[in-house]
């Protein structure tokens, strides 16, 4: 595998704007739509695009948020999507080498067709549904697999044990336990989704006579 370029040189190419599906003035928001692989977007006029993960350049995922301690500004408990975001706000300057510390970029296609308010489509080719899809390493989990997930951490308001289906994947999902719980839309999702980091148990619910053996 050869590389494509950085992030950093990416971003600062003059030559791409005939590939654009769209345009953010909020680069970490955009950086954190790379993060998930898939999401909507808004237009001005009102008007929702769906757009998936394409494809990625080749290079290693890296979390910022492991520079922002490394530099004193965060501490380690502290890390969060929210918390990252208003660090960002609070110091504009230092907002293109903060996201250049990942060298990893998502490209996207637009997901055309289909209903826009449904949740975005999962590596299974299928929108997500709120609270019962997951994301998980396909080493170890197909996708389609119903799981039944238990997560515990000092929130107590993201614990939960419930039934999810393996219905997407991602670059940061490595390991059996691993998952990558979709909240949904909103203000409300994305609060959950940035404080999510959780202990995890797991059970793959099977069919009778079926062994994870025989997957």
């Amino acid at each position: 595998l050869v590389p494509y370029d950085t992030r950093a040189k990416i971003v600062a190419r003059k030559d791409l704007d005939k590939y654009s599906i769209a345009w953010s003035d909020d680069p970490v928001a955009v950086f954190f739509l790379q993060i998930q692989g898939s999401g909507r977007l808004r237009t001005e006029e009102g008007e929702l695009i769906r757009v998936g993960y394409d494809d990625q350049n080749g290079r290693p995922y890296k979390a910022v948020g492991s520079w922002l301690v490394d530099q004193g500004y965060l501490k380690r408990h502290e890390l969060s999507m929210q918390n990252i975001r208003t660090w960002a706000q609070n110091n504009p300057d230092k907002v293109d080498t903060l996201l250049n510390q990942n060298q990893s970029f998502v490209f996207f296609k637009e997901k055309k067709g289909g209903d826009p308010n449904e949740g975005p489509i999962g590596a299974q080719g299928l929108p997500l549904t709120p609270k019962a899809s997951v994301a998980v390493d396909r080493r170890y989990i197909s996708l389609g697999t119903p799981v039944l997930v238990s997560v515990s951490q000092s929130n107590p308001n993201l614990n939960f044990t419930k039934p999810v289906v393996a219905q997407d994947t991602g670059g940061a999902i490595k390991g059996p336990i691993r998952f990558d719980f979709f909240w949904g839309f909103g203000d409300e999702a994305g609060k959950n989704a940035g404080r999510q980091k959780s202990q995890a148990r797991a059970w793959l619910l099977l069919p009778n006579g079926i062994t994870p053996e025989n997957l």
